[in-house]
């Protein structure tokens, strides 16, 4: 999704799973998109500040509840949500991406999250750690930066990014696998451009992104194009900004 996310929601490594839009708010009545963008933290499990209806859209994902028992939710599916159900997304069905639709009355209970890998709710514009009040209520942006927009040096003392990196890479060393055997291709021979070095970027879904634009300039062999590189990957800010302009 192309537009600015209000929250993320991430394990207490930093990892990103759960990226939150308001769309419309009434009296303490909300309507929002949950973007799933992984799965949560085995054995960490949360409950809900009130009555919700989840519309599934997009993708899809599995649920598991706190007694062990799954069932897979397709896009259309529509659910009521108790606020005494105690849940976690146990993983995405495309592995990528799923997308639902919130519609949640007035919040009646308090969020228990249970397990020890939950990180605290994070301000998608500028990483601080939300109040209370605006984790509860799943506030738009915290109050220190009004919604500027996201900076990475900011995210960078409340993100870890080695741990975003190394499942990155973990889930596409995965991705290489899969299409290896589902293609009869030997897996040493199943290569890829890949670079695992790469920063960790997730402004497609306007995540936290690690690139530094300070490196030295690029100038193509003609002269006709330049851009701003990566001091730490050596990405080129025109790559970056075509891999995410769609």
């Amino acid at each position: 999704m192309k537009f600015p996310w209000d929250q993320w929601v991430g394990t207490d490594a930093g990892r990103v799973v759960m990226r939150i839009k308001r769309l419309a708010s009434f009296r303490g009545r909300n309507v929002d998109l949950h973007g799933f963008v992984g799965a949560d933290e085995p054995g960490c499990y949360h409950t809900h500040p009130a009555r919700a209806v989840r519309v599934v859209l997009w993708g899809g994902y599995v649920e598991e509840l706190e007694d062990g028992t799954r069932k897979t939710w397709r896009p259309g599916m529509v659910g009521l949500i108790r606020p005494e159900l105690s849940h976690r997304v146990a993983e995405l069905r495309n592995g990528r991406f799923s997308l639902s639709l919130w519609i949640r009355g007035r919040c009646t209970h308090p969020i228990n999250l249970r397990g020890s890998g939950w990180g605290k709710p994070l301000c998608a514009s500028c990483g601080n750690a939300l109040t209370d009040d605006e984790q509860h209520y799943y506030g738009a942006t915290c109050e220190t930066c009004e919604g500027q927009q996201f900076h990475a040096e900011k995210a960078a003392d409340v993100i870890d990014f080695e741990a975003l990196r190394a499942e990155r890479n973990r889930q596409m060393e995965a991705l290489r696998v899969r299409v290896a055997d589902e293609l009869g291709v030997p897996l040493q021979e199943a290569r890829t451009n890949f670079n695992p070095s790469a920063c960790y970027c997730a402004c497609g879904t306007r995540g936290p992104c690690e690139h530094s634009w300070d490196g030295p300039e690029w100038e193509s062999d003609d002269g006709l194009a330049s851009s701003s590189t990566c001091s730490r990957c050596g990405c080129t800010a025109m790559s970056h900004d075509l891999r995410n302009a769609f």
